[in-house]
């Protein structure tokens, strides 16, 4: 968090499969790579809030994190969120 990263790719934090709670919040991103989180696949909690997303497409972004209980994609610039993106997810 806190920090001026403007893309992210998943491979800065590749630290195998443990990683549980990400926290990208406060950044200046733009971009977030469709393929970003599945070296995560037990992200639990994930923090983008208050970034410059303009677009976030839950399906591609999400869809593999079965154990993800708290998503935060407040303060972005999204102008529209597809309500089924979401339904679609595990949880």
């Amino acid at each position: 968090a806190h920090n001026r990263l403007v893309s992210y790719t998943g491979e800065t934090f590749n630290t195998g499969t443990g990683l549980v709670t990400l926290d990208l919040s406060d950044n200046r991103l733009t971009y977030i790579s469709p393929t970003s989180f599945r070296i995560h696949p037990r992200l639990e909690s994930l923090k983008l809030g208050d970034n410059r997303l303009t677009f976030f497409p839950a399906t591609e972004l999400i869809v593999g994190l079965q154990y993800l209980s708290h998503l935060d994609i407040s303060g972005n610039k999204l102008t529209a969120v597809d309500e089924l993106d979401f339904s679609r997810l595990p949880r």
